[in-house]
């Protein structure tokens, strides 16, 4: 899942610099970072369905100009009812969020985090 959901980020907001966790020192912006939430699987009262899972994903986007940050935005957003028939088969919006890193004197980083729901397989 982990790298299927990172080539199809890389291709809908059509920048290389896409990573999980940290992004390597130094790399320059636009970035966008992606990180685990939750992956609890899915459940029923005889146990864990093996093959249906449902992650929780935050796509981190950073970015030292606002307007090209809110077009990236839109072009993850994009994601947003994929269907797929791959691994993943959907990805849903769950959350959206704005915020801003002030901490390198004269400069502000944006970053807009968003969640997904991404509906996987781990059938081999």
């Amino acid at each position: 899942m982990e790298i299927e959901l990172r080539q199809i980020i890389k291709t809908a907001s059509g920048i290389a610099n896409v990573n999980w966790g940290m992004s390597p020192a130094n790399s320059a912006f636009p970035k966008i970072n992606l990180h685990l939430i939750s992956d609890p699987g899915e459940h029923t009262m005889q146990g864990r369905i093996k093959s249906a899972r449902q992650a929780v994903i935050q796509v981190d986007i950073w970015h030292t100009d606002i307007a090209q940050a809110m077009q990236l935005r839109k072009l993850v957003l994009s994601l947003d009812g994929y269907v797929g028939e791959g691994l993943i088969s959907n990805i849903l919006l769950n959350a959206s969020r704005y915020s801003e890193d002030t901490t390198a004197v004269g400069n502000i980083v944006y970053r807009y985090s968003l969640d997904f729901r991404v509906y996987y397989s781990d059938a081999e």
